[in-house]
Order: C-alpha cells, then structure tokens, then sequence
C-alpha cells in the first residue's frame, strides 16, 4: 500500500507530507513486513516548530512463532532513516534487533544503534550481553541480566542488568567510575 501525502495536505489538525509505503506477507506461523519513508513529515498546524524536519528511510521486520522449543515467538528488525531538518541540519540513524520471548519473559539477543548528526557527533549502542526481562518477578522495573554498552563521540560507558536476580538493579561503569543504581530506593 501506498500513502503519498504529496507535497503536503491537512487532516485532523496536522500537516502531512511525502510518501509512506507499506509492504509485507503473513501466514499463521510467521510474517515479514518494511514501512518505507519518503520526505515525510508530520506536525500540528497550530504549533510552530522550531526546525522542521522530514523523514527518509525503511524499517523492515519479520516475526515467527515457534522458532525453538525454548520460544514460543521470536522477531528481528533493522532499519535506516535520514531526518532532514529545514535548517540544514542532519539526523542519520541505523539500526539491528533480534528478541525471543515465552510465557516467562524476553530475551533481547541483539539492539544496537548507530547514528551521526551533521555536527560530527557520532552515537551508538549495542547489546553485549543478552538482555533478560523476567515476567515472572514481582515489580520489575528493567532487566535482570545482560549488559548494553552506549557510545558517544567515541567515549563508551556500560550498563549492566545482574546475572538473573529479580532486584532492580542495574551497573554503570565509565572509565573506570562504578555507579550502582538500586530502582526499588530511587522509586520509594
């Protein structure tokens, strides 16, 4: 399917431009699917922007049940986008994911995230240590295990969940600075 807004109409209050294409397949045990992004824009016609910006790019994903006999339902994505701003200014963004999930919880296997923007900064985030968030624990806030690292400008701090323990709390560590952040005390 295939939504061309042009070079822009109003609906329901917003100004709506480009083109949004929409593709995919499913049957009873998996699925496939890619939103593709064309100059499009979004914003409220009586709310002034500060720098408007359009949106190109595609995110594709996929999805199946029964991938294992450990997982009831698994899923990956990826997808690339460019954001345009009316200034001048540049967004670039990219991006990789891969979960399997049961009755019990979720395993995050892959989430990782690259970017640079036209000021020369560069970001990114990537999956070292299998996310696990557990359904089964009482008033979890986040994961339980696994460890994420997070770049900027080339400086990296880690973030590490535990090793399976329903406790709330996370690790960060940079350059050699240790915080323990306890979320059960954090939110009384």
């Amino acid at each position: 399917m295939i939504v061309n807004f042009g070079e822009g109409c109003e609906e329901n209050g917003k100004f709506i431009q480009g083109v949004v294409t929409f593709t995919g397949t499913e049957t009873d045990t998996s699925g496939s699917f890619e939103i593709t992004f064309s100059d499009f824009a979004e914003r409220y016609i009586n709310v002034k922007e500060e720098d408007p910006f359009t949106v190109s790019g595609a995110y594709h994903g996929g999805w199946v049940v029964n991938p294992n006999p450990e997982f009831d339902y698994a899923e990956a994505f990826e997808g690339a986008f460019e954001i345009n701003h009316e200034s001048g200014a540049q967004l670039i963004l990219a991006g990789e994911g891969e979960l399997a999930g049961n009755e019990n919880g979720i395993v995050v296997t892959k989430h990782n995230v690259h970017g640079s923007d036209s000021d020369g900064n560069t970001f990114g985030s990537a999956v070292v240590k299998p996310l696990v968030f557990d359904f089964t624990c009482e008033l979890a806030y986040i994961y339980v295990a696994g460890t994420e690292v997070y770049q900027y400008n080339g400086e990296a701090a880690a973030v590490d969940y535990g090793n399976g323990a329903c406790d709330n709390i996370l690790t960060i560590q940079q350059e050699g600075l240790i915080i323990i952040i306890n979320l059960d005390e954090v939110n009384g």
